[in-house]
């Protein structure tokens, strides 16, 4: 009973105490300023008017805040936005285009790799956040995959999304790797690119880059037994072998074959194998590819020579591309960034944490 007292008697000695404080402090404020009690009251009064309106604000700011990501999301369609995604709105004039900034984190202490420094303690990682301006909204993430991917949804979805610098710089190779590949004979394509493979597999993919397909090529080193991947816009994949042989040798059954050994090892199955040649192929080839089309219902095209030089001079020759003008709907497919092409921006044991 006396503990229950004595908290009783405590809490009731609250209020007393806030009050005899309240008039300490006003008796102070009137003794050092000369303010009269009229006046002092209502200098309190409004100012406990203004706190009482900054923090109804604070907690206003607070819920518009957890709403917002949640409108942002319905309206653009987007199924879940990343976790400690920032939104903020902004104010747009009239002339100002979507558009977004790619920042990558880094370690604090770092190898000449980029790797992180295991001989220095507390090294940690500087995050940085990338940022996307689009109609109304500032978005920023720490994840430059994840903005990546944003971006590539709201361009999918029809929004118009300036490429950033890194994709500016894609563009330009892509651009200057179309126009320096023209057409020519097989023979010409041959002497042209018989010393520099990876040239010539360069040039097939700009063919296909031509021809309306998304490609690019892979690694020169452990490249998987395939030179090219390519994929359109109906979402059908494949991949393509390159060999730029002379025109008068064949290609045999073998190389079709580690085609096909690369093509059953891919990740996911895959609608379509090319194989392309300034040679020709066998008899021997021919039907190994058209037996194994048809047994797994996989397309299986074989581009010789003469093939390669008719596409070339159909896709590739000045003419034909002056006349053939593409969308910018289209475009953006091209040199749109995948998490791939950010593999050389992020410090290679950071790349799998993203």
């Amino acid at each position: 009973m006396t503990l229950i007292t004595t908290l009783e008697g405590f809490v009731l000695s609250i209020p007393a105490f806030f009050s005899n404080a309240l008039q300490a402090f006003t008796t102070f404020i009137q003794k050092t300023t000369g303010i009269s009690p009229a006046d002092l009251h209502h200098i309190l009064r409004w100012t406990g008017i203004f706190l009482l309106a900054f923090f109804l604000f604070l907690i206003l700011k607070r819920l518009y805040h957890l709403w917002l990501p949640g409108h942002f999301a319905r309206r653009y369609g987007i199924s879940r936005l990343p976790k400690h995604t920032i939104i903020k709105r902004r104010f747009r004039l009239p002339l100002t285009r979507n558009s977004y900034v790619l920042r990558f984190p880094s370690w604090r202490y770092a190898n000449q790799d980029k790797t992180r420094d295991q001989r220095r303690k507390g090294n940690k990682i500087n995050w940085k956040n990338s940022c996307l301006m689009i109609d109304s909204y500032k978005i920023f993430m720490k994840n430059p995959m994840q903005m990546v991917r944003l971006v590539r949804h709201l361009r999918e979805e029809g929004y118009e999304i300036l490429p950033c610098a890194i994709e500016i710089e894609k563009k330009r190779l892509l651009r200057k790797s179309d126009d320096t590949y023209r057409s020519g004979s097989s023979r010409e394509l041959h002497r042209r690119f018989q010393e520099d493979p990876f040239a010539f597999e360069e040039y097939c993919a700009a063919l296909f880059r031509a021809m309306g397909k998304r490609a690019h090529t892979t690694p020169r080193t452990n490249d998987g037994g395939y030179d090219v991947i390519v994929s359109d816009d109906n979402g059908l994949n494949g991949i393509v072998e390159c060999k730029c042989y002379a025109p008068d040798s064949k290609v045999g059954r073998p190389l079709l074959q580690k085609l096909v050994g690369a093509c059953m090892a891919y990740p996911i199955r895959l609608d379509y194998l090319i194989f392309v040649t300034t040679s020709d192929f066998s008899e021997e080839a021919r039907t190994f590819a058209q037996d194994f089309q048809k047994r797994e219902k996989i397309s299986f095209s074989l581009i010789n020579g003469q093939t390669l030089s008719d596409l070339s001079e159909k896709y590739l020759s000045e003419s034909s591309s002056r006349k053939k003008m593409k969308r910018p709907i289209d475009d953006w497919k091209q040199w749109q960034l995948t998490t791939a092409d950010l593999k050389e921006y992020v410090p290679p044991d950071l790349y799998d944490r993203l």
